[in-house]
């Protein structure tokens, strides 16, 4: 289950936004998955994300800028484009 989908034709900004996964029930849970949408993601903070913390299906059209951010236990992957 992710804390923020973003699907085809949307899109999203986000700067210095804190992100934290389930650390009790043992959850698969996500960050971001964004599916064929433009996304910005800057100066965030993702934690203890069992399914990862920024997961991303782009077309070539799309904008997708992930920069300085900081990705903290997560399983999976930290970012899968």
């Amino acid at each position: 289950m992710p804390c923020i989908t973003v699907l085809d034709g949307a899109s999203i900004e986000m700067y210095g936004c804190k992100l934290k996964g389930d650390t009790t029930n043992d959850a698969s849970t996500a960050g971001v998955v964004a599916i064929n949408a433009d996304i910005q993601i800057e100066r965030c903070n993702f934690q203890h994300f069992k399914s990862g913390g920024i997961m991303i299906q782009a077309r070539p059209q799309n904008k997708v800028i992930i920069k300085d951010n900081e990705i903290i236990s997560c399983d999976t992957n930290g970012i899968y484009i």
